[in-house]
């Protein structure tokens, strides 16, 4: 699994809410540094009903 592998892992439980509040707290800080994870956080918000 590469890196883009397990970030994408990381973000889909983070839209739906998954992960433990310091994991939440942690890519949080990475999502707000990195305009990239921004943005694959608002794609992947877009297709959750």
């Amino acid at each position: 699994m590469t890196d883009t592998d397990r970030d994408l892992e990381l973000l889909n439980a983070y839209v739906d809410g998954e992960l433990s509040a310091d994991a939440r707290d942690l890519l949080e800080a990475r999502i707000a540094s990195d305009a990239g994870l921004a943005r694959k956080v608002e794609t992947l918000e877009s297709f959750t009903f």
